[in-house]
């Protein structure tokens, strides 16, 4: 599969950034990453066309990711790409507008797949659920952590 999809990671952690830009550039995506918003706000502003996804770390040194968002969707043509939000809290109340909110830790498969099935990516295709505008996919237990991943469609009228 030639690369294709595009795909911005911003996540303050250094370490962690350059370990999921690994994974996705094997797992074939082009891959920008960015250490804050306002580093991922230039990227995305510097180009024409929007990136097919974002990976978003919510708490960012300088800007929040609810910031992030805000700023993202005044930024045609960009403001339809889709979000998903990493977070190391238990909870977070709203993502503003996030297409998919995966508590950290994470396996890093059930990552891939999360990013595979919102960028289009035939990899691990699965079939529709039942109610097509909210799926909840429950990941498996790592030591000492428990994660959720909730992924919410967009429902065109």
């Amino acid at each position: 599969m030639p690369l294709s999809r595009q795909l911005l990671l911003v996540d303050d952690d250094v370490e962690l950034r350059e370990a999921l830009a690994e994974m996705f550039r094997r797992a074939e995506y082009e891959v920008a990453t960015a250490g804050d918003g306002g580093e991922a706000l230039d990227l995305v502003r510097a180009r024409a066309t929007p990136f097919d996804l974002i990976v978003l770390d919510w708490l960012l040194p300088s800007m929040t990711g609810m910031e992030f968002m805000a700023n993202l969707a005044r930024e045609v043509p960009h403001a339809s790409t889709p979000v998903i939000v990493l977070t190391g809290h238990d909870r977070v109340v709203s993502a503003g507008g996030a297409a998919v909110v995966v508590n950290k830790p994470v396996r890093s498969r059930t990552l891939l797949e999360v990013v595979d099935r919102l960028a289009g990516t035939p990899r691990f295709a699965r079939a529709e659920t039942a109610r097509p505008e909210r799926a909840v996919v429950n990941v498996p237990e790592p030591p000492r952590a428990k994660a959720t991943v909730v992924m919410r469609r967009r429902v065109h009228h």
